[in-house]
């Protein structure tokens, strides 16, 4: 019981840490969404968006701001850790980490400030992988930049570490894009499916068979809104 309590904390912990360093929550997109028209696809992104939005006003959690790329959400909000609970129950969402959004002057800077944060971390544990994409021309490929940035934590790290590309006890990403990156890696998997009211409403009849409910988060996770309906007390 000891072990277990002293395993609880320390993830505790380690997620006070996280979320008392991040800016936002990067929330990645059903990948189903990707595969629909240009025209779909950004209906269902921004019915997303409203989802997220109606949420978060009817739960009096503040969200300062959503910015939509293809196939992610940077979501800002002083209440990060109310937000992250809120996107475990809306459907469209694939997976979401808290991240943090750094600027970098060159690519000196940007590998520098990829090693700090993954140090940050890397405290209790012994094994690290590096995943580096840019979106832009930096000189070097993505995994070249993954190597330099390994390299320096390696480097600078005082603890005994060790690369792990196949599993390791922290995956560090970051997305480079101009001027910004994005960098996470703790990720939480999401529902999945399609936004809700994206595929129309359906009249939803309650009973009392016990696959009632299943059958209606079935029916909201292909994207229908529901309107129950019943003919008894329940």
């Amino acid at each position: 019981m000891d072990f277990i309590l002293h395993q609880k904390q320390a993830f505790d912990n380690n997620q006070r840490t996280i979320l008392s360093n991040s800016s936002l929550i990067l929330v990645k997109m059903a990948g189903e969404i990707h595969l629909k028209s240009t025209f779909v696809r950004i209906q269902f992104e921004k019915k997303l968006v409203d989802n997220i939005k109606s949420a978060a006003k009817k739960s009096n959690i503040q969200i300062t701001k959503i910015e939509r790329g293809r196939g992610l959400l940077k979501i800002f909000s002083p209440e990060l850790e109310k937000v992250q609970i809120l996107l475990s129950k809306i459907f469209g969402i694939s997976n979401y980490s808290f991240a943090q959004e750094l600027s970098f002057s060159s690519l000196d800077d940007l590998i520098a400030k990829a090693t700090d944060y993954s140090l940050t971390y890397l405290n209790d544990y012994n094994s690290f992988a590096i995943r580096a994409k840019r979106f832009i021309t930096l000189g070097k490929s993505s995994q070249e930049i993954s190597a330099l940035v390994g390299e320096k934590v390696l480097e600078q790290s005082k603890k005994k570490i060790k690369v792990n590309l196949s599993k390791p006890n922290f995956e560090f990403r970051f997305e480079i894009n101009k001027e910004k990156f994005l960098a996470f890696h703790s990720t939480t998997q999401g529902l999945a499916g399609l936004p809700v009211s994206c595929n129309g409403k359906l009249a939803w009849l309650v009973n009392e068979n016990p696959d009632c409910m299943l059958s209606g988060l079935l029916l909201m996770k292909r994207g229908c809104l529901l309107q129950p309906i019943s003919f008894g007390k329940f």
